[in-house]
């Protein structure tokens, strides 16, 4: 693996407090950023969004979480997977009961970390709105 971005390296956990989303960085390359994330029962869905450059794909570890992938929603139970192609619109979060414990993988990694580290201090700093978002 590459070097890792300034402030960001293997095992950097981060919480927010807000969602009670949590994030632990596992590997990191230009091509690929691999992470460990929690989505804490009833916690706030992530708002809708996309990646015009990048591919995710989640496993579900453990628990399940809600999903809605370009207008049509699921659940992802543990052991689960789903693969996100670049353009796909989609938002995740706990369900109200299940705490979810997922790997999440970006590629190409781009600035993910980054964007990642920096929203979550911005909750951790109280500038965020009810849902999260800063």
């Amino acid at each position: 693996m590459d070097a890792w971005p300034e402030g960001v390296h293997r095992g950097r956990f981060l919480r927010n407090p807000v969602t009670g989303q949590t994030l632990t960085f596992l590997e990191f390359s230009p091509e690929l950023l691999v992470m460990e994330t929690t989505y804490r029962a009833g916690g706030p869905q992530a708002p809708e969004h996309y990646h015009p450059l990048q591919e995710e794909h989640f496993v579900v570890l453990e628990g399940a979480v809600g999903v809605v992938v370009d207008g049509r929603e699921r659940q992802l139970a543990a052991g689960e997977e789903l693969t996100l192609p670049p353009g796909s619109r989609h938002r995740f979060g706990a369900l109200p009961d299940q705490l979810c414990r997922a790997r999440w993988e970006v590629r190409p990694a781009l600035l993910t970390a980054e964007f990642l580290s920096t929203t979550f201090g911005l909750a951790q700093d109280g500038h965020a709105t009810k849902g999260g978002v800063p």
